[in-house]
């Protein structure tokens, strides 16, 4: 059985609230975390990759940028994400949440963590508590 995390953005510009979608077999916290905190770090590039809904695989960019691979859920394009609803034709699918402490206690249900972008910063949970991800955590992980 894969893991389940989720990732969940609080919008300040667009108004929205808190939206959140799932990542499938999300059970590399560092990989994870490294990539959201330095490729998805500013509030319209979080929101841009859970507009797309559910994720099958997370990664360095939202669209192929490689014009020799035809991009598709079978056919991955190299360090692009994989969406369920773009890439396979899935329905698409993502959550609004009234507040912080309904996204922690939904999220519970799941098998991995919760990302969460807001105050122009990623945090993973950890307990109860939001920890900020910073780029220096991940200076001597290996990728």
């Amino acid at each position: 059985m894969s893991t389940q995390s989720v990732i969940a953005v609080k919008s300040e510009a667009s108004g929205v609230g808190i939206v959140s979608s799932n990542l499938y077999g999300g059970d590399d916290i560092n990989r994870i975390a490294r990539i959201l905190c330095t490729c998805y770090s500013d509030e319209e590039e979080a929101e841009e990759l859970i507009q797309e809904g559910d994720i099958s695989h997370l990664d360095e960019y939202l669209y192929e940028h490689d014009d020799d691979v035809k991009h598709s859920f079978e056919n991955r394009s190299p360090g692009v994400c994989v969406f369920y609803h773009r890439d396979r034709g899935d329905r698409l699918y993502y959550k609004n949440h009234q507040s912080e402490e309904t996204l922690i206690r939904e999220s519970k249900s799941r098998s991995g963590s919760l990302f969460f972008y807001k105050n122009e910063k990623w945090h993973v949970l950890f307990g109860n508590q939001f920890i900020e991800i910073t780029p220096e955590m991940f200076e001597n992980v290996v990728a």
